[in-house]
């Protein structure tokens, strides 16, 4: 490969050090997915937004048809091009630097920062207010109980934005130790939340069973005067409005966008390629071990879910407690973490349950703190950006500035989320789905466009099927499985949240970055720069 011509980018080495290994890799990829947040907005907002629907088989699909080919697109491109900043470098070398720009700029907007502020705000109503009510309720704390309900007030924000403050400020700090440090500390949030989730919560529910759950959900509701009972909130319910009937396979096949929303694509990992030991090899490994291991686990939890505490009883309260109708009994939503206390109301373990979903949502924050501040730290490398965001503080071995302007945008969206929550949610979906299809039809040219990259790519990329490369099929094959989720994401707006404005917001998004990248591109060019030489390139390490 002919080296770069001086000057193509910001400096001749990053900066950037490789301390990470496969291990963070998978545990990035696992928390991109966060086990715990997934399956409680899986079986709570799901089971009310799909009825009818089994989610292990939707679990299933997403994991097998959808999935699997998109992974090893990611797997070719991190083998391919083992370097910092992921789907903007990886479309950028494939198609061109605009569309390149476009699609990091969507991923950074709508995936990464979004992300960040999204779990900032799920931490309190999906992990501490259910959790605290149910530890309040079974050991007689009434102020656990008052401190739920005052957390979790959609009509006062504020504790919710400082809650959601305190986590972003642990996610920065964390953002900014040398890869080494941050090694350990990912080890260790890892241990503490996938023991949590799905070891224990699996644990404890394959030892019981709905007889058991009934029982101790009737008792709960006389113990604390809820006026209700296991049967008699799910008749309530049908009584509001809820429709409640045996699974189908096609309302499974319905479910799929909030399955998609939730276990969807791994590639915050491959933003940090540059960083990662052996990532030719690495990265693949990686990818491939966190989608299978978070497919199992969340259909494990599934099964057990649905046995102890009762299809019925899941589909009726998830409808009763989402959507709005009078008369919801409980005093916090219908997550099941909440349903798990009831069923075992220990207080040590509840606690650690607790700290577990807490531990899932800190190491998502971190995970696309990571994507952010890398996508940045691409941009600026090839000079579309300033190249003071370029900048790696010679200690920590971190791009600071890129930190700071990724961990602000989690704010913004920290904010958006608690005015809209499903507003913000379905319409990010839209988006960076629309960048998935991107990155698959870059995976189908990337082959012939860049044959000299391609060509120099480890074995397991280069590979061919009668000729035509493996890499360009899974292209294809990826391209197709996305465009059913985009059918099921526009063909009922009502279920699926996109909307109009949604829409024309992205479009925007994207026309402005093109434009932007444009005008970038006559800048440099005035200074005697050409943009475009970097795209011909992989980037120094």
């Amino acid at each position: 490969m002919a080296a770069p011509k001086p000057g193509t980018f910001v400096r001749e080495a990053t900066g950037l050090v490789r301390d990470l290994s496969w291990t963070d890799g998978m545990i990035m990829t696992l928390a991109y997915f966060n086990i715990a947040v997934a399956s409680f907005l899986i079986f709570g907002l799901g089971s009310y937004y799909f009825p009818g629907s089994n989610m292990v088989i939707s679990i299933g699909i997403v994991g097998l048809l959808i999935d699997i080919p998109i992974v090893l697109v990611y797997s070719m491109f991190a083998a391919s091009i083992p370097r910092s900043g992921g789907d903007y470098v990886y479309v950028s070398r494939s198609l061109t630097g605009s569309i390149g720009f476009a699609v990091g700029i969507i991923f950074f907007i709508f995936l990464a920062v979004f992300s960040i502020g999204q779990n900032a705000w799920f931490a309190t109503y999906t992990v501490l207010g259910p959790e605290l009510a149910a530890i309040g309720s079974t050991t007689g704390n009434s102020g656990l109980v008052s401190l739920s309900a005052y957390i979790t007030n959609s009509s006062n924000i504020v504790p919710t934005l400082l809650i959601g403050l305190a986590l972003l400020v642990v996610t920065f700090l964390i953002l900014l130790v040398p890869g080494r440090a941050l090694h350990r500390i990912m080890l260790g949030l890892f241990a503490v939340a996938f023991l949590g989730y799905p070891i224990l919560y699996v644990g404890v529910l394959a030892f019981s069973n709905n007889a058991q759950f009934v029982s101790a959900f009737n008792a709960y509701a006389l113990k604390d005067g809820l006026n209700t009972s296991y049967s008699g909130i799910i008749s309530a319910a049908q009584s509001a409005g809820a429709t409640i009937h045996s699974p189908t396979l096609l309302a499974s096949l319905a479910a799929l966008p909030i399955i998609y929303a939730t276990l969807a694509f791994p590639q915050p990992a491959v933003y940090v390629g540059g960083e990662t030991k052996r990532a030719t090899r690495s990265m693949p490994i990686a990818l491939i071990t966190g989608l299978l291991v978070i497919c199992a686990s969340t259909a494990i939890m599934g099964i057990v879910t649905y046995n102890v505490f009762g299809y019925n009883f899941i589909a009726a309260t998830s409808y009763y407690g989402f959507s709005g109708a009078a008369g919801y009994p409980l005093p916090a939503a219908p997550y099941t973490d909440y349903f798990l206390a009831i069923l075992e109301p220990n207080v040590v373990f509840n606690w650690f349950m607790l700290v577990s979903g807490i531990a899932w949502e800190i190491l998502l924050m971190v995970t696309f703190g990571l994507m952010g501040t890398r996508a940045i730290f691409a941009f600026s490398f090839d000079r579309i950006l300033p190249s003071s965001f370029a900048d790696v503080n010679a200690k920590l071995h971190t791009p600071v500035k890129a930190t700071v302007l990724t961990v602000f945008g989690g704010l913004v969206f920290l904010y958006l989320t608690t005015k809209s929550f499903l507003g913000t949610y379905d319409n990010s979906i839209v988006a960076w789905t629309s960048g998935y299809v991107i990155v698959c039809v870059a995976a189908i040219v990337y082959p012939f466009v860049a044959k000299r990259l391609f060509e120099q790519s480890p074995q397991m990329v280069t590979k061919r099927i009668g000729g035509v490369p493996l890499m360009s099929i899974f292209g294809v094959i990826g391209t197709l499985a996305l465009c059913v989720v985009f059918y099921y994401l526009l063909a009922d707006p009502a279920v699926s949240g996109a909307t109009t404005t949604g829409l024309v917001v992205i479009a925007i998004v994207y026309l402005i970055s093109i434009g932007s990248y444009f005008a970038v591109r006559g800048y440099r060019r005035a200074r005697g720069i050409e943009l475009d030489l970097a795209f011909k390139e992989i980037p120094p390490e």
